[in-house]
């Protein structure tokens, strides 16, 4: 999984590259290139070997591909093409907000122009389920970079496409989680501003509780719901009950990346339960899911500093510069991309 990453990473950093390169005449064979390299992307799955032909493509170059793929009204090929894009930006959005906007504005745009393709109820049905996750992804991207007012926006379309779905209910929580990070009360110094930073927080918090709740009225048993409740009722210091819903996190947990949330959320509740053992146990799980997890060898990095084992935590500290070095990948850190749904939206393309 790493090394898949890897790849995504380099490819992006040249598409970086390429984005500050000199004006060029514009590509004669865009339409066909395009194609080419969605057809790739699709039978591969790298997003790498789809990008590398389009290194020095300018907007304009994107506009008259994107157009003739849309005259020609292949439905299959415009679903790629967003997905495709949603990648590049998830890749680009830690780098250049500015190039990750421009392939999430073209992959939004892509999708309502698809939709128009469709004619029967089920298969519009279908695109609305489909674009209410491709929403919530790039969201989350917005998010993952704390750019509220913007994954607000994509979040909430995602939420009124597809109000039944566990899964967009609890990305759309996260919002709200993440927002409430704004509103630390020690940021200010009168009590009025505490006060008021205070109240903010308290509610923010409290519509992702219900965010969380309402998920796992949908789905009793998904995952990422009840880790991120758990994390909800740590920071409203409900240890116990917060401790409950990571358990059932871990024991319903699908997949690499649900079992990494639920054990670094139960890490850091065993930690502030005085369970020192059982959170380094959880803590180096996670870190065996994601050897770059930077929040996992942190927190592991801190209870060999408690234990009064500084050589501990400076070999971790060192291994993980070792490994982050050489992986760009950084959406792990702290659960907030919505990996999930962007795994979903791969297999429907590769379908």
């Amino acid at each position: 999984m790493s090394a898949k990453f890897t790849r995504v990473g380099v490819a992006i950093l040249l598409v970086i590259a390429a984005s500050t390169r000199p004006s060029h005449a514009q590509v004669t064979d865009a339409p066909q290139v395009y194609v080419s390299a969605l057809d790739t992307y699709v039978k591969t799955g790298d997003v790498t070997a789809g990008v590398v032909p389009l290194l020095s493509w300018r907007p304009k170059d994107f506009e008259v591909a994107i157009d003739k793929l849309i005259a020609s009204g292949d439905a299959s090929r415009m679903r790629a093409a967003t997905v495709f894009h949603l990648e590049i930006g998830v890749a680009l959005v830690g780098l250049n907000l500015g190039s990750a906007k421009l392939h999430l504005d073209i992959g939004e745009d892509l999708l309502g122009k698809a939709r128009r393709t469709y004619t029967s109820q089920q298969a519009l049905k279908d695109h609305d389920a489909f674009r209410a996750i491709w929403l919530a992804v790039a969201g989350s991207t917005y998010l993952s970079v704390k750019d509220i007012v913007r994954a607000r926006l994509w979040l909430g379309e995602a939420h009124n496409l597809a109000p039944d779905s566990a899964h967009v209910m609890t990305v759309y929580g996260i919002l709200d989680e993440v927002d409430a990070q704004g509103y630390n009360p020690d940021d200010w110094q009168t009590l009025v501003q505490r006060e008021r930073n205070q109240r903010e927080r308290i509610i923010r918090l409290g519509r992702a509780e219900r965010s969380y709740r309402a998920a796992l009225v949908i789905d009793p048993h998904y995952s990422i719901a009840s880790s991120r409740l758990g994390r909800i009722l740590q920071l409203n210091g409900k240890l116990k009950e917060a401790r409950e819903a990571l358990d059932r996190a871990t024991a319903d947990a699908k997949g690499a990346f649900q079992e990494y949330v639920a054990a670094l959320f139960l890490g850091a509740v065993q930690h502030e339960q005085k369970d020192v053992e059982s959170a380094r146990r959880s803590f180096e799980h996670a870190l065996s899911i994601v050897p770059t997890s930077q929040t996992a060898v942190v927190a592991l990095a801190h209870l060999e500093l408690m234990a009064g084992r500084p050589d501990r935590a400076q070999a971790l500290a060192r291994n993980f510069a070792a490994k982050s070095a050489s992986d760009t990948w950084w959406a792990y850190k702290d659960g907030i991309l919505d990996l999930a749904g962007l795994s979903w939206l791969r297999q429907r393309v590769r379908q």
